[in-house]
Formats: C-alpha cells, structure tokens, sequence
C-alpha cells in the first residue's frame, strides 16, 4: 500500500478510538513496516512473508552513497554477502559464497522480471545490471531458498529490484557522478602524488552520468503513465602494482619480462556499461523494455580463466562483452471482489562473449612463444509466458490462494577455442547449439485461522528438458503470541539446474567432457522472531541449510601435488585424444560436493528525532563446510562472520544529509582453496569498511552528494598470476582491494507536471 494511504487509514481509525498510552507507538511501528510483494508474489507486509524478507529504499541507497546492488548488500542488507574480484561481483547468503559463480544461485528480477541468464544462470549485481540507482524504488530482499513461486536459481535468495512509478519520479532528473581512485603499490596501500608520476595517468577515474523522467497523462479515457532511465557509466581503474612471480621460460607478453609475471597494469582494467529502460502502462496494460551492453576487461585472469602457459600480463586486447535486452507485456484485471488475474509474457536474448591472450612455447603455429587467444562466446533466447491467479476467498484476506503456471522456450548455445594471430587459424573446443522447453504449475494457499496465525504451504512443480522434473514444496507457520512481535518457522527447498557450459564444456588442455548432470538442490529450515518497539525494530533468526549433488570443477589429476583416481580417467581421455598430452591440471564438473550449513541472522534498526536520525546493524554467522571427494573443505571466498551498521543525521537544510556507514567479516579463504596444496592456508585479512556521505541541496531543484570510502583490508581472497600449486615454490599472490575513493554526484530535478496538485516529487528531497 502507499505509505501516506496507510498513515490517513490509521490517523481514521485512531481518531475513532479514545486515545491510548501507546497510540504513537502503533503508529510508528505501522509506518515503519516494510512492504513486500516478492515472497508471496501479491503484496504484503514483511511481517507476513514466509520468508525472511527485508526491504532497500531509495532513500537508504542515496542516503549512504550507494551505487550498485553488491555495495547496497554490503553495507545495508542482512544476511547477503558481496566480494569484488576486480571485476563483476560475486554474491551469496548466510555465509555461502561460489567463487566464478557469477550470480547462479540468486534469482535477479526487475519488477518480477527474471534477469539470470538461461544459458549460464549468470545474474550482475554491479554495474552490469544496466540500471540508474535513480529509477530504483526499493530492493526487496527474500533470504533463503526461494524455488517454490520462482523456479531456479532460487537457491541463496531471491532479490527483486522495484522500480518507481511515473508519479513518484514526476517529471525529469538528471545527473552526474565522477569517482577518483589512487594507484596502488606493491602492498596494495595508496599511492599519493609524491609517489608516482604523472600521477592523474595513473589514477583510477569513473564517470556515471544519465537521467530520469516519469510523467503520467490520459490515453483514449484510460489512466496511463510512461518511466524512463537511461545510463551510461565508464570506469578507467587505478595502476596496481602486481608480483612478480617468477616462471622460467614462460612468456606473459610485451609487458612483462620473459619468464616473470608482474610488473604494473594500467592498460586492461576498465568497463563500458550502457543501458536503458523504459515502461509504459496504460489502463490494465503494461509494457516494458529493459536493455544493457558492457565491455569490461579485469587486471588479471582468474583461475579458471587462465591457460596453462599463463596469460599475458596487462593485456590490452582482453575483455568481455555482454548485451542484454529484455521485453514484457503485462495484463492484470480484478475479475471481481475477490479474484485477480495476470498474464504476462516475455522475451528475453543475452549475447556475451571473451577474448585473452597468451604466448605459449612451441605450442601456436609451430612459432617460439607464438601469440595465440582464447575466445568463447555464448548466447541465450527465451520466450515465455506466466498466467496467474489470486483468490481472496471470503474478501478478508483470511483464506486467500494463488494458482500459477509459467511456459517458455529457449535456445541456448556456445563456441569456445583458441586463434592463432600470425596465421589467422583457428581451432574450436566445443559448439552447441540447443533449443529446450520448460514448464511450471505452481500453487500457494494462505490461511489465517485467527488474527495472530497464518499458515502458508506452497510447492512448484518444475519440467525442463535440461534436467528432467522436480517439485520444490515450501511451509510456513507466522504467529504473533504478543504484541508487535512475529515468530515463523519455515521450510523451503530450491533448485539449480546445471548450465549448458557445465553439462558440454571441454577445453583440451585442461576440462574434460562431463558426464549426465543432475540440478543442485537445497532444503532449509528456519526459525524468525521480529520483536517491533514503535520504530525500533528487532530481527534474528536461527537457519539449518543442506546442498546436495553441488556441481564443482573437480581437479581429476595434479602431477605436482598427486594423482587420485581421477588419473586413470584422465590417460584414458589423452588416448582417445579428448585431451591434449601436455595437460596437466584437469578438471571435470560433476555432482560430487555436498554443503552443510547452519548459523544466524541478527539485525536491528530504528529511527528518532522525527526521522531526521537512523541508524542500525546488521550480523550474520554461520558454519559451512563443503563434502567433496577429498574430504571436507572451508568454501572459499566466503567470510564465517560478517555484517554492517549505519547511521544517518539530517542537518536540515541549508545542510546536509550525513550518512556513515560500514562493512566488515572476517577471515577469507581465496579462491585457491586447500587443494593447491599449500601448508598455510592462502586467507585474505579480516575486512573493515568505512563511507561517509554527505547529501544536500544547492538551489531549488539542484542536489549535490559527496562520498568518500575507505577499506583496512589489503587484499581480496582470489589469487592472481601464475604460481597455484605449493610445488611451484611460493604462496599465491591475492588481489588488492578497492582501497579508497571519493566521489562527487550532481542532480538536477525538472518537474513536468506529473505530480498530482499539491504533492511534491519524491526525488526532490536529497
């Protein structure tokens, strides 16, 4: 509901009463209630979701500087947790995160449209996703598994990003950000001008520039409204300093020594992200287009990524392009007082391709350190359809059920090999090319018993061509024993069918063909108590997750560390020329790995002073250890112990809006994990950090935010360069971390008339 629709309910029904000690109390515990529709699909308030539910709004995100999803969960969300790997970053939940996971196991959508990639799974949640944090009304946020309404994916969480409506943005706004990073030395600190020359070469430099408008008007007797954003953001990033690392007689390119990886980058860390959306309703009817195109290249190759012969060092010519367009109609009517329907239907195309380079010996064309380069491209086309009814059986909202069922086609498919330069030849690993059908009934039924009990059972019933079938069931009991306080317990389950790479990727010089693949799964159960004071507002939670048949790159043979029984598998492919003989490490995806995870989720947040003060934290904790074929491991990536807190004040005008607000975890296991054998065990430090936001207005319709940001922690856990294994004689190099950066944003706002008479814009207020 509109909160000032709820705030004139309420004043109503107070005004019928006599007035209470608590009155103010209610009130502001009314108003302080968080809206949802994701959970349950039809809207509601997080109270009554069957799932732990949180809720990101735009004033938070402007408030605290924040710019992308990853930073938004960072330093405001519970129980989510980003890593920067230099590049796109990677997500996960209650202290469960995949290395080069790309976004697989969150289910992304933009006003309940599905982003995750059909060929890949792939979601972004950076800059990638092609969106102005403008045009962003709320981030809703449902941890746990989420496959019962959804599908897959749903397996950390789901994540619904909610744009503003026509009214809310009334008229049109413009803006602008740059962003100033320093260089970094060898230890990953910031380099000052003294220290490096010319220092603005060197400086890391990002642009974020586009604009806004929504305006509402009247089509053939029909209320219609129209929202618009577009974008476009480029980022140059700082000179790190890297290495060296040294192996004999392996070239890493014109830019570093023979036999010698490091030196410094300052030509292949950037990104180019353009992007649009648009949406159009009219009456019952709506229309929406959502499209974004990146080119980025990272400062390194990730472990999967790199050849065996190591790839050139700071690159030029490496990169990754990726494009996205997304199309939906939409029609919903209220059949009558007490049933609703929706029909929708949605196209979808993704096209993404990569390109490094390397110089391997002998091993291009015949030539001595020959210039060769990977490339792979992929693409995914889908299009579907979703009917969708809600039923409120006696129009209390007591017994309400939701029946659904959602089609698609889709096809998916890839080329990957490598290009020798000189000649121009070319040699392909893999092609597929696949068209595949998916379908889903899916049904949730609600029942309030009495004013303090609602019981929730749901399950979907999933048919892919890509997997076979599945039934993903969810249960919920939500009682409220005493006043404003909501105790669940919940049982869930979610999915992941493995990806068309997973299922036919092979390279010949280090990834074997897989066998059959069966979809990941997840069974959760949970136990929620949110305790309201007026505007205080209490949450902790108590979760028990297992992952079974989790598809991970398995190391098949090592002949620097050992040679388990995957070495048979592994000569027998080189006979039949699956591999190449000078391959080493090899790797095969198979359902091998099983996680065991249990913790908590523990967060407090409240407002005073008229709202002019907030303020809150956020702590999350858990145990998790993944079952694989040599026994249990840490998963990488993922920090144990990790959370945030902020405060804001509001100086009123003609001063600023103050926000700090701060990140912290623990102890990272990188990416290399503990099958490189190591004796110390590669772990980033312990991660504090720190940014202070400042939001003002300069004149009527022109607003100004400045941020500046901190982090204590040197590196990032992932591993860069070429040394991965003990025997190559030292400890693996990690990433640094984005060390600091200052930010200056400016906005201009122009009303159109869009307003209803008498309410301002939204947006006007910093």
């Amino acid at each position: 509901m509109n909160r000032k629709i709820l705030l004139a309910l309420t004043c109503v029904a107070l005004g019928m009463h006599a007035p209470s000690a608590n009155a103010d109390s209610e009130l502001d515990a009314l108003l302080s209630e968080s809206i949802e529709s994701t959970a349950n699909k039809s809207a509601g308030t997080a109270a009554d979701a069957p799932a732990l539910s949180l809720s990101i709004t735009a004033e938070d995100l402007r408030r605290y500087g924040l710019r992308t999803l990853a930073e938004a969960y960072q330093f405001l969300s519970m129980g989510m947790v980003s890593q920067d790997p230099l590049g796109e970053p990677e997500v996960g939940s209650r202290a469960v995160l995949f290395a080069a996971d790309h976004g697989r196991h969150v289910l992304l959508l933009l006003d309940g449209h599905t982003l995750n990639d059909q060929e890949s799974g792939t979601s972004l949640h950076g800059h990638g996703l092609g969106l102005p944090i403008e045009l962003i009304d709320h981030v809703e946020i449902v941890l746990g598994p989420g496959s019962v309404l959804y599908g897959a994916n749903a397996m950390f969480g789901v994540i619904n990003v909610v744009t503003r409506r026509a009214r809310d943005l009334a008229g049109a706004h413009v803006f602008a950000e740059a962003t100033f990073a320093p260089p970094l030395d060898r230890a990953h600190d910031p380099i000052g001008p003294g220290g490096i020359s010319p220092y603005l070469s060197h400086l890391g430099q990002a642009y974020r520039v586009g604009a806004t408008a929504g305006y509402e008007f009247r089509l053939a007797d029909s209320p219609a409204e129209v929202t618009l954003g577009v974008e476009y953001y480029s980022m140059v990033g700082p000179t790190l300093t890297w290495g060296p690392q040294s192996r004999p007689q392996v070239s890493f390119g014109p830019r570093a020594p023979l036999g010698i990886w490091g030196g410094q980058t300052t030509r292949n860390y950037y990104e180019r992200t353009p992007s649009a959306y648009v949406r159009l309703a009219v009456g019952e009817v709506e229309a929406a287009a959502h499209w974004v195109s990146s080119r980025r290249s990272e400062p390194y190759l990730t472990r999967r990524e790199q050849p065996p012969e190591g790839g050139d060092f700071d690159d030029p010519d490496a990169y990754q392009d990726r494009s996205q367009l997304g199309l939906e109609l939409s029609w919903h009517r209220n059949l009558s007082s007490i049933s609703s329907l929706l029909v929708r239907t949605y196209a979808d195309l993704v096209d993404q391709s990569a390109r490094w380079q390397y110089h391997p010996y002998y091993n291009c064309g015949g030539t001595l350190y020959g210039l060769c380069a990977k490339t792979n491209a992929g693409y995914a086309r889908w299009i579907g359809t979703e009917v969708q009814t809600n039923i409120d059986w006696n129009g209390e909202g007591s017994l309400t059920t939701l029946l659904g069922a959602d089609g698609r086609v889709r096809r998916v498919g890839y080329q990957n090999g490598r290009e020798q330069l000189a000649s121009g030849q070319t040699e392909t690993y893999g092609k597929v090319d696949r068209t595949e059908a998916a379908a889903a009934l899916y049904a949730q039924q609600v029942y309030r018993p009495s004013a303090w009990l609602t019981l929730n059972a749901g399950a979907r019933w999933d048919f892919d061509q890509g997997f076979g079938s599945r039934i993903s069931p969810r249960g919920a009991v939500i009682a409220s024993p005493w006043p404003q306080a909501t105790v669940k317990g919940i049982y869930s389950e979610a999915l992941r069918g493995p990806t068309t790479d997973e299922k036919t990727f092979r390279d010949p010089e280090w990834a074997l063909l897989p066998e059959k693949l069966r979809p990941e799964t997840v069974r959760s159960v949970e136990l929620i108590l949110q305790q309201r004071f007026g505007a205080h507002n209490l949450v902790f939670g108590l979760f028990l997750s297992r992952w079974r048949d989790m598809i991970i790159a398995r190391e098949m043979q090592d002949n620097f560390v050992n040679v388990d029984e995957g070495g048979v598998v592994v000569r027998e492919a080189k006979r039949a020329g699956l591999l190449a003989n000078t391959a080493r490490n090899v790797s095969q995806f198979q359902n091998v790995a099983s996680i065991e995870n249990f913790g908590f989720n523990g967060g407090y947040d409240s407002a005073s002073l008229l709202g002019r003060l907030t303020y809150g934290f956020n702590l999350t904790s858990a145990y998790s250890r993944i079952n694989t074929p040599a026994g249990p491991r840490l998963i990488t990536v993922t920090p144990s112990i990790y959370g945030n807190a902020h405060i804001s004040y509001d100086l009123q005008q003609p001063l600023p809006v103050l926000g700090l607000a701060a990140h912290f975890s623990g102890e990272r296991l990188a990416d290399a994990g503990e099958d490189a054998g190591f004796e110390r065990l590669p772990l980033a430090p312990p991660e504090l950090g720190l940014r202070l936001t400042a939001t003002g207005r300069i004149i009527a319709g022109l607003s100004y935010r400045v941020m500046g940001d901190y982090s204590f922690a040197a590196s990032n856990p992932y591993t860069a360069g070429p040394l991965k294994t003990r025997a190559q004689g030292t400890a693996p190099e990690l990433i640094p971390s984005q060390r600091a950066s200052v930010m200056l944003g400016l906005q201009y706002d122009l009303p159109l008339g869009g307003a209803a008479e008498g309410e301002p814009s939204s947006s006007s207020v910093p």
